[in-house]
């Protein structure tokens, strides 16, 4: 074969392995299974389960609680139910603390890919975004009056604009959830923010069970629309304060 040959043959080949199809490794920086996030623009959580618009299953949620322990894990499985991301929520205080003050996103097992934090007043909760390194990137601010048809804007870090807007809607009688994104976001962030939903999902409902006990915070409609992690209870997966065993089960209308 001639050098020109040859030449022409390696171009070939540097060509198709950068074709999008022939591409495990077309995104690099994209960890294994997070590849579905890359250019989407919706997500729909529907029940317990992450879908596209169009109805395609993307994640399944799954979660459980140390008891006796001061933290709630959840994961992301795919398809497959291949554990995709591992959210760990953490608390300050011993065991079975309620109030679990930071949610830690990892993917794969190990890797960090970001950090969400709350902290709370007397009528609303701020919840501080962050990257891997721990740099600020959104921010949420969550009214004690949230109702059923306002949405969540996650805004960004730098001027507070608009980057991200959660909001509810029933569908064939099932209440959805609907994330939607800039399509170029890092896919990272995507499930971040996805992760810091759940997370926001389990202190609304937290919120609301102390406004039961008499604590004067007043839920509004939270309880009922948004503290609920699309149908079941994030923190404690139907098993008590310590129990476990959330199945992501399947999420059709």
């Amino acid at each position: 074969m001639s050098a020109g040959g040859s030449c022409k043959s390696r171009q070939a080949m540097t060509q198709a392995q950068l074709k999008p199809e022939s591409a495990p490794g077309l995104y690099p920086l994209v960890p294994s299974g997070l590849e579905p996030l890359i250019e989407v623009d919706e997500i729909i959580l529907n029940k317990k389960v992450f879908q596209t618009r169009t109805g395609e299953d993307l994640f399944y949620v799954f979660h459980d609680r140390e008891c006796c322990g001061s933290s709630v894990h959840i994961t992301l499985k795919n398809q497959k139910r291949r554990d995709v991301v591992f959210l760990h929520l953490l608390s300050q205080g011993g065991c079975c603390d309620t109030f679990l003050s930071e949610m830690r996103i990892e993917a794969p097992r190990t890797f960090t890919i970001g950090y969400v934090k709350v902290s709370s007043s007397i009528n609303k909760l701020m919840f501080s975004i962050q990257d891997m390194h721990r740099e600020f990137q959104f921010t949420a601010e969550l009214s004690s009056r949230l109702l059923q048809d306002q949405s969540i804007q996650i805004l960004s870090a730098v001027g507070s604009h608009p980057v991200v807007k959660i909001s509810r809607y029933k569908k064939n009688n099932s209440q959805l959830t609907s994330f939607q994104f800039p399509w170029d976001m890092d896919a990272k962030m995507k499930a971040v923010i996805l992760g810091a939903y759940l997370f926001m999902s389990y202190h609304l409902r937290q919120t609301s069970r102390d406004h039961s006990s008499g604590s004067g915070f007043d839920a509004g409609d939270w309880a009922s629309s948004w503290g609920d992690c699309g149908g079941g209870d994030c923190g404690d997966g139907g098993g008590g304060d310590c129990g476990g065993g959330g199945d992501g089960g399947g999420g059709g209308e």
